[in-house]
């Protein structure tokens, strides 16, 4: 694999996390697992979200493998947040690592637009097989995936389906790392990834069996973007359940902020053609989308 033409290597320029400096045992083995999962490898792509998860697998890969043997690969679609699509330009410029953005476009295939519960294993697959493909090109053996150890526990998520049909390794997982430790990993090696709220494409917010197009998804966008303008939210999801309604969640201690922001909301809900808006007092929770 040769990504680095003049052959020259330089130091990632964000901090690099030692085991002398995790305190923790249990946490502490965790780690030195991970890097030796990682060393197992030749050379790896990984799918780079900016989120917490890959943004730390992929500066632990560096310092295992060497930036000659590491390649990150972005997913650009209507799907998914542009604000994401910056920051993995800006995280892997600052860590000195061979980048790619590719566009994804699963709105275009019928079995993911559909949006049945099995959307996201449509999602997967698009991306993975693409990611196969770019690998295969630069002869790299590995493709990686951010999935923690919490990611395959209790929520309904038919994607993680396509990692073991696909052969895609999620190192993070194989050591035992859960969400928290990975926060805490990320704050210790000075990643400015480490308290970034978790988050999904836009899709997720749309109930399942109703169509997917570009049109609903920046419906998505730009309700949350509004609201997000208008306030600081840790955790906020706007879910369209049918043409007629959209439901806001925030944490519950966000709920008297978005009260001061009603009349922006619900203006911005009559011009998108929404005839309820809705505030869930249960507050913000990960795959609502999914009770019933």
């Amino acid at each position: 694999m040769n990504t680095r033409q003049n052959g020259v290597r330089t130091l990632v320029r964000t901090a690099s996390l030692e085991v002398s400096d995790i305190e923790d045992a249990d946490l502490r083995h965790k780690y030195q697992r991970l890097e030796e999962i990682l060393a197992g490898f030749e050379n790896v792509l990984i799918a780079c979200s900016a989120g917490v998860d890959s943004t730390f697998l992929l500066q632990s890969a560096l310092k295992v493998k060497g930036r000659d043997n590491v390649l990150a690969v972005t997913a650009d679609s209507p799907i998914r947040s542009r604000e994401k699509l910056q920051s993995s330009r800006r995280l892997t410029e600052k860590m000195d690592v061979e980048h790619s953005v590719i566009e994804t476009a699963e709105l275009e295939n019928d079995d993911f637009a559909s949006n049945e519960p099995d959307r996201c294993y449509h999602c997967k697959h698009i991306l993975y097989g693409k990611l196969l493909e770019i690998a295969a090109e630069n002869d790299i053996g590995s493709v990686l995936d951010g999935t923690n150890a919490d990611d395959l526990e209790g929520a309904h998520r038919p994607g993680y389906d396509v990692l073991e049909e696909l052969d895609i390794r999620a190192p993070l997982e194989e050591a035992g790392l859960k969400k928290k430790e990975i926060r805490k990993l990320s704050r210790l090696a000075g990643l400015p990834t480490w308290d970034q709220p978790s988050d999904t494409c836009y899709a997720t917010r749309v109930d399942y069996e109703l169509e997917l197009d570009k049109d609903l998804i920046d419906k998505v966008r730009e309700m949350e973007k509004i609201i997000a303008e208008s306030g600081e939210f840790e955790q906020l999801r706007a879910r369209i359940h049918d043409d007629n309604t959209v439901r806001i969640e925030v944490l519950p201690e966000n709920m008297n902020k978005i009260m001061d922001l009603r009349p922006e909301i619900a203006a911005a809900a009559r011009e998108m053609g929404f005839t309820y808006v809705t505030l869930d007092l249960q507050g913000y929770r990960q795959g609502s989308i999914n009770e019933k």
